[in-house]
């Protein structure tokens, strides 16, 4: 999500939030379905412990919708910073501030005192995104919009998982293909065919002009894990990633730094990557016919051939290899000579 596209998001949902005719577009909430979407949140705290997150807030209960947006900062489920989302020269008291968990109290507080509750949760963890609160008797009338960023937790538990899953791949050596988008100069933004020999990038092609390229800060597949911990770790407001199934290296990253920082956006995608050291012909033939020797990706469907009589297909862009279209040669030779020795035999004794 760009600066652009959240600044949008919070100031015209806070325009339309203060309008009735939003009112009659929200489901009324009740009981089941906010429990529902509170077990949602406990379950992710249950396994990740007390969450790190960053939201964006607006109290769309305010005409001053500029003035009521803020970025805030939750760490172990306490708010520890919030900034004006526009600028101000009043610093936001954070103790003023609520936690997810303190909305799902105040949502179900407020059904229990037989108000008007209509709320938006999150169809994956389970946070309120958008609130209206109405007791005409006690004189309440809230509207709030929260803007969950990123739950750094959760990052962390994806980047974990992962990592493992790459270095698991043993491999120093490898070629993929690099997208960049960024505010920055047009040669950067170009795919590029990267080399990747010993853990270091050896050479970088531009695959429309096919020429060598020079190193715009690009990096190797590790050092993108070490990107994504550093973003964690500063707090970076939206961090989105989603990584590779089987061998886990970031396949798409998005990052935005600060809501006050301008063009610092950045997109990174990877995608048809080449891992090389491939075995020899003695340690296949030692392989039992379950090993899996090698791992191989491409882009497409493509058929391969490393021996003689020996082909591979790699489906959906991605094969974990198995030895055992390359044991079928040797056992084949075995067998031949094996008859050719009958064979033999029988010659020998029917002319004694």
């Amino acid at each position: 999500m760009t600066k652009f596209a959240t600044i949008s998001f919070l100031f015209l949902s806070a325009l339309m939030i203060g309008c009735s005719n939003v009112e009659a577009q929200m489901v009324e909430t009740d009981s089941t379905e906010h429990r529902s979407a509170r077990a949602k949140w406990e379950s992710l705290q249950s396994r990740l412990g007390l969450l790190d997150y960053k939201y964006g807030f607006t109290n769309a209960s305010s005409r001053s919708e500029l003035s009521t947006s803020y970025i805030v900062l939750v760490e172990q489920d306490k708010v520890v910073e919030v900034e004006p989302f526009f600028w101000s020269d009043q610093q936001p008291d954070p103790s003023q501030f609520s936690t997810v968990n303190d909305f799902f109290d105040l949502i179900f507080s407020s059904i229990e005192a037989n108000s008007s509750v209509r709320a938006v949760y999150d169809d994956t963890h389970g946070y309120p995104s958008e609130l209206t609160i109405v007791n005409n008797e006690m004189g309440v009338h809230v509207n709030y919009v929260i803007d969950v960023m990123t739950i750094y937790s959760v990052a962390q538990e994806e980047l974990d998982r992962n990592k493992v899953l790459w270095i698991k791949t043993s491999t120093e050596n490898y070629d993929y293909t690099l997208r960049l988008s960024c505010f920055c100069i047009p040669s950067a933004t170009l795919p590029k065919r990267i080399e990747v020999r010993e853990g270091v990038i050896e050479t970088i092609f531009d695959l429309e002009t096919g020429m060598e390229s020079e190193n715009f800060f690009f990096s190797t597949l590790l050092d993108q894990f070490k990107e994504i911990q550093d973003a964690i770790r500063n707090r970076w407001n939206i961090i989105s990633t989603s990584y590779n199934d089987t061998l886990g290296y970031p396949a798409r990253v998005f990052f935005d730094i600060h809501h006050g920082m301008s063009h610092d956006e950045r997109l990174t995608e990877v995608k048809d990557v080449v891992i090389f050291g491939f075995p020899s012909v003695d340690e296949i033939n030692s392989f039992s016919p379950t090993a899996a020797p090698f791992v191989l990706e491409t882009s497409d469907d493509t058929e391969f051939s490393l021996f003689p009589n020996t082909s591979t297909i790699v489906t959906g862009g991605h094969m974990i290899g198995t030895s055992r279209a390359y044991c079928a040669l040797p056992t084949m030779t075995i067998a031949l000579v094996t008859i050719l020795t009958i064979v033999a035999t029988i010659v020998v004794e029917t002319a004694t």
